[in-house]
């Protein structure tokens, strides 16, 4: 595969998970904290918690996959400010 296209591909899923941790972190923040584990209210919560959870691991990978595809970037630009000296 192109890299360019793993790149752009990487930035997508990498979106789509951002925006799904966001609305499910705020759907959860917004929903009642009461109730109990009898409270259909509370199983939507804790439903939402975990999808958020997964979601932020996923999140974590591909933020790593991204850095690692952008690997060459980062070290030009970190030689170019002096943060890293050439070998």
């Amino acid at each position: 595969m192109e890299t360019s296209v793993a790149r752009w591909r990487i930035n997508v899923v990498a979106f789509v998970l951002f925006v799904l941790m966001l609305i499910t972190g705020v759907a959860a923040w917004l929903l009642p904290h009461g109730g109990g584990p009898a409270s259909a209210v509370y199983g939507l919560r804790q439903g939402l918690r975990t999808v958020h959870q997964v979601g932020a691991l996923l999140f974590s990978l591909t933020i790593g996959i991204h850095l690692l595809l952008h690997g060459r970037y980062i070290r030009q630009n970190l030689k170019k400010f002096g943060l890293l000296k050439d070998r």
